[in-house]
């Protein structure tokens, strides 16, 4: 799905949307996994959701490093976890922003 928004020279500009394009979920959101990573835009319900399509996202996309290999139950407890094989993020610079 795109939806536009005014860039930071005033132009149209577009945001592509990383699950399904159509748009039932009550909010969008902005979803960076990392310092090192491009945003995602995810329509879900909450954050919890974003966050859950955005790691399946990288994961699908082979994103490498951000997430842990053989994670030990103080990570499960203690870092993010999301996406349909519950992945911990490597990262603690996880952001989630909703913008509408």
């Amino acid at each position: 799905m795109q939806d536009t928004y005014l860039d930071e020279n005033g132009e149209e500009a577009f945001w592509e949307y990383v699950n399904e394009p159509v748009k039932f979920w009550g909010h969008s959101y902005e979803v960076i996994l990392s310092e090192f990573s491009d945003e995602l835009y995810v329509n879900a319900d909450n954050e919890q959701e974003a966050l859950d399509y955005a790691i399946d996202y990288a994961e699908e996309q082979g994103w490498m490093g951000l997430f842990i290999d053989e994670p030990t139950e103080e990570d499960y407890e203690t870092q993010i976890v999301g996406g349909n094989h519950s992945l911990v993020c490597s990262s603690d610079n996880v952001f989630i922003t909703r913008i509408e």
